[in-house]
C-alpha cells in the first residue's frame, strides 16, 4: 500500500470522528454580531498631518551642521514662511552640535482642541550621526496638506531615542502644543445631514452593508416624519445615514447610537492566511467544490465522485447535488490538523484551492 494510499484512508476515518463532533459543539449557521464601531469608522474622521523643519541643538559633535546648501536654504524658506527669525546660515555650515530636522506631528482622528498637547518625532535632515542628547528649538508647524483645512502647532523640547535601531529618529512626548481647534466635520450639511459610514477593508462586501443599512432602518425607522429608510448601502464599504430631525442639535449622541449596534456579519465567507505566523482564519461558512490534490505524500479527495471508499469526505453533509455537492473548509482543515499536516502544507492547499476556483469565499494573504 502506498503512502498517498494509506493518508487517504486514515484521513477518511478521522474526519467521520471529527465530524460527529463538530455537529454537537459548532452548529454551522451560528449568528455573530459584532458592534458597528469595531467595524466601520465615520467618514469626516481623519488623521491631520502637520510638518515642520527646524533646529536641534546640544549635539556632542554628532551633529550634521549645514554642510549640505539645500538643507540651509530650505530651513531658511521654511523659517521665512513661519516668520520666524532666520540665523546667519554662514555661521552655521561647520558646526557639529546642531542638525537641521524634520518634525512630524498627527493630530488624532477625533480632532483636538487649542492648547491640547500632542507627541511628535524628530527626524535627522542634516546627516548627524546621533540626536541622542539633543533638544528641539521651538518649531512652528503647519498642516502637510491645504486639503487638510489649516491646523497650527509649535514643536519644541528634550528627545527621546527609542531602541537601537535608528540613532537619527526621536520622540518627544507631548511636545507639540496646538495653537488652533481643529474638529472634524462628519455631517454633510450639503446632503440635508448626512452620515456617511466607513466599513473596515477586512469587513466591507455588498451582504455586509446591506445587513447594516437594514438593522439601522429597523432600529430606527420611527425617527423618519416621511416614513422613508433613514439608511442606504451605497457600494460594499459604504452605508449613507439621513440624521433624524430629532437629533439636529446633538448629532454626536446619535452616531453613538449607531456604533453601538449590533449586526450579523456571518453571511460573509473569508479565508485569511498569515504566511509568517501559519495561522489560517475562516469566517463565515466556507465551502469547496469537489476536487482531488495530490500534495507531496497526501492526496486529498474532495467529494469522491461517487467513490466512498477512497472519499475523504464520507459521511459529512453535503450541500447541492451531483457535481454541484459542495462542502465545508473548516472539516478539511481539522482533518488535516488531526493527521499533523504542517501548517505550510495545509496553506500550500487552501491556495491551490482558492486559485483552481474550487474555495468559494473572500481570499487574502498577508
Amino acid at each position: 500500500m502506498t503512502n498517498s494510499r494509506r493518508w487517504s484512508i486514515r484521513l477518511a476515518a478521522t474526519l467521520l470522528v471529527a465530524a460527529a463532533v463538530l455537529a454537537v459543539l459548532s452548529p454551522r449557521e451560528t449568528a455573530a454580531r459584532v458592534k458597528l464601531k469595531d467595524i466601520c469608522s465615520v467618514s469626516g474622521e481623519r488623521e491631520v498631518q502637520l510638518i515642520g523643519i527646524g533646529l536641534v541643538t546640544g549635539l556632542d559633535g554628532t551633529g550634521g551642521g549645514g554642510k549640505d546648501p539645500s538643507a540651509l536654504k530650505a530651513l531658511a524658506k521654511t523659517m521665512e514662511h513661519m516668520n520666524a527669525a532666520i540665523p546667519d546660515l554662514k555661521n552655521m555650515k561647520n558646526a557639529k552640535n546642531f542638525d537641521i530636522v524634520i518634525i512630524h506631528a498627527t493630530i488624532p482622528k477625533n480632532g483636538a482642541r487649542r492648547g491640547q498637547k500632542i507627541d511628535c518625532f524628530v527626524t535627522s535632515y542634516g546627516g548627524a550621526k546621533d540626536l541622542r542628547g539633543g533638544r528641539l528649538l521651538p518649531t512652528p508647524l503647519e498642516t502637510a496638506s491645504d486639503k487638510d483645512g489649516i491646523a497650527r502647532g509649535t514643536a519644541s523640547g528634550g528627545l527621546i531615542i527609542e531602541g537601537t535601531d535608528s540613532k537619527v529618529v526621536g520622540r518627544i512626548p507631548g511636545g507639540v502644543t496646538l495653537t488652533d481647534d481643529f474638529i472634524h466635520s462628519f455631517v454633510d450639511v450639503y446632503r440635508g445631514g448626512v452620515i456617511t459610514l466607513l466599513l473596515n477593508e477586512s469587513h466591507a462586501s455588498y451582504q455586509v452593508a446591506a445587513a447594516i443599512a437594514r438593522v439601522i432602518n429597523e432600529e430606527n425607522g420611527d425617527y423618519s416624519s416621511t416614513g422613508n429608510e433613514i439608511a442606504q448601502a451605497v457600494g460594499p464599504g459604504v452605508i449613507d445615514v439621513k440624521l433624524p430631525q430629532v437629533y439636529r442639535d446633538s448629532p454626536v449622541d446619535f452616531v453613538g447610537n449607531i456604533l453601538a449596534t449590533g449586526v450579523d456579519t456571518s453571511s460573509t465567507a473569508r479565508v485569511t492566511v498569515n504566511n509568517k505566523s501559519k495561522v489560517i482564519i475562516i469566517d463565515g461558512a466556507v465551502e469547496i467544490s469537489p476536487a482531488v490534490i495530490a500534495h507531496k505524500s497526501l492526496v486529498v479527495d474532495i467529494g469522491g465522485g461517487g467513490n466512498t471508499r477512497t472519499a475523504l469526505f464520507v459521511g459529512l453533509e453535503s450541500r447541492g447535488n451531483g457535481s454541484q455537492t459542495t462542502q465545508q473548509l473548516s472539516d478539511l482543515v481539522t482533518a488535516l490538523k488531526s493527521l499533523k499536516v504542517p501548517p505550510e502544507d495545509m496553506i500550500s492547499i487552501i491556495r491551490e484551492l482558492h486559485v483552481s476556483g474550487h474555495l468559494h469565499a473572500q481570499y487574502s494573504e498577508r
